[in-house]
């Protein structure tokens, strides 16, 4: 069912000189159904208001300076990888900085466990900044269906991370870490080169 602001964001898109095939593909992108973009054009026809300047509003689909582009978001890498990726830093700090530095006081002979730990929490820190910072500037106004792949990896190695830093099974995570690392690099990094051509808006 159209509204407000799909009127509006029609509208603005007819005012800036957008054809209508590309603001029918950036509101089909967004969830918006054939009709409720079909009627949409009409009303904005009928109302003869595409020459008047339509209020500023908030939409997730905004032209750019260009009106021939279109800035769809990708809530994978905008809001989904970041928070995911905090979420574990967050529970692994309070765990090696926490649980794991007391057992580590009251055992000193434990202090080779403990620099491992520290070590992962460091690659773990790594692949944080990585995500969360750099490929999520570049990411996140392109979409691709290997994003959801890419998310179900970082979570399964997120959970090993986490698994190295809960005391008695550590070894378990270290286990994961050793024999799976390099087949998961692969897979990782293979999914982060073909991304690109699957890419279909940017």
């Amino acid at each position: 069912m159209i509204n407000q602001e799909l009127l509006d964001y029609t509208r603005r898109q007819l005012t800036s000189g957008v054809g209508k095939e590309e603001i029918g593909k950036a509101l089909a992108t967004q969830g918006w159904n054939q009709q409720d973009i079909e009627e949409a054009f009409i009303t904005t026809e009928k109302t003869s208001l595409v020459s008047q300047t339509p209020p500023s509003i908030s939409f997730p689909v905004t032209a750019s300076n260009n009106p021939s582009s279109v800035i769809i978001e990708n809530k994978i890498w905008l809001k989904v990888i970041p928070r995911t990726n905090t979420g574990f830093m967050v529970v692994s700090l309070l765990l090696v900085f926490g649980l794991d530095l007391v057992i580590l006081l009251a055992s000193p002979d434990l202090a080779p466990f403990f620099i491992a730990m520290v070590v992962v929490l460091g690659i773990f820190g790594i692949f944080y900044y990585i995500e969360n910072r750099i490929f999520k500037k570049k990411l996140e106004t392109t979409l691709s269906k290997k994003d959801k792949w890419i998310s179900l990896l970082i979570i399964l190695r997120n959970l090993v991370f986490l698994l190295n830093f809960i005391p008695y099974i550590q070894i378990l995570g270290g286990l994961a870490l050793i024999f799976g690392g390099i087949p998961y690099l692969i897979i990782y990094f293979f999914l982060l080169r073909y991304r690109r051509k699957e890419t279909y808006a940017s």
